[in-house]
């Protein structure tokens, strides 16, 4: 696979937001395409094109979300090698015709040789705007790198630290409010807690600005195994 970016300097942004739309798109059309194709070393007719760009667009954003989670939905490709001359070159190898939509979508021509397909894109820019175009992703709904939902498991102590905080201490408002949400909410069998992003900018904000009140203790006995501030080590 080859993109035609003639920039004398690579901007890895670019060249990270290419490929998650890419991969994204690749999972996306894993549940479009029927499984008896994926590997199929052929070009794409005209018809299937345009039905598999009709369906695209019709995922929702949390359909989305999943395709763009590499843990909730399987590679459909690798990279073997990369070489950064001018242009820029991959080897992939994965699905094929899921590949070559891909570099459809992406703007690109396919063309079959003997040692498989050769793919040829337009720049990174361009073809970032055509995946994104290709999803039905615009202003409004968006597909990006960030920090998601995640889920930690407190440990003995760090269960009863946040079992001791008052119930009635939530009409209060701040970080007590917020602690007697996450003691509502934890799974009481299994200890595990799962938290949003908007959680985690909360906790991370408070640890960087602790307010008066003794809290920045009753955080760190919860939370400090879990995100550790430079220079500390997981228990």
């Amino acid at each position: 696979m080859i993109i035609a970016d003639k920039s004398t300097s690579l901007n890895p942004s670019d060249l990270a937001e290419f490929l998650y739309l890419f991969t994204g798109t690749g999972r996306a059309l894993k549940h479009l395409v029927p499984p008896s194709d994926h590997n199929a070393l052929r070009e794409a007719t005209e018809r299937e094109l345009i039905n598999y760009k009709r369906e695209l667009r019709r995922f929702s954003p949390d359909q989305l979300n999943v395709f763009f989670d590499s843990q909730s939905s399987p590679e459909f490709v690798h990279i073997t090698s990369i070489r950064r001359n001018s242009p820029l070159e991959f080897t992939l190898g994965g699905c094929a015709l899921l590949i070559t939509l891909g570099v459809i979508f992406s703007g690109g021509k396919i063309s079959l040789t003997r040692q498989g397909l050769k793919a040829e894109l337009p720049s990174l820019g361009k073809g970032i705007q055509s995946l994104r175009d290709a999803l039905g992703l615009n202003n409004n709904l968006k597909a990006g790198f960030g920090v998601r939902e995640t889920v930690i498991k407190l440990n003995d102590s760090e269960f009863d630290a946040l079992c001791k905080q008052d119930d009635e201490s939530k009409n209060r408002g701040g970080f007590q409010h917020f602690l007697v949400g996450l003691k509502v909410r934890i799974n009481k069998q299994t200890r595990e807690l799962r938290l949003s992003p908007s959680d985690l900018e909360r906790i991370y904000r408070y640890k960087a600005n602790p307010k008066r009140g003794g809290w920045q203790s009753r955080c760190k006995k919860i939370f400090g195994r879990h995100f550790p501030e430079d220079g500390e080590h997981l228990l």
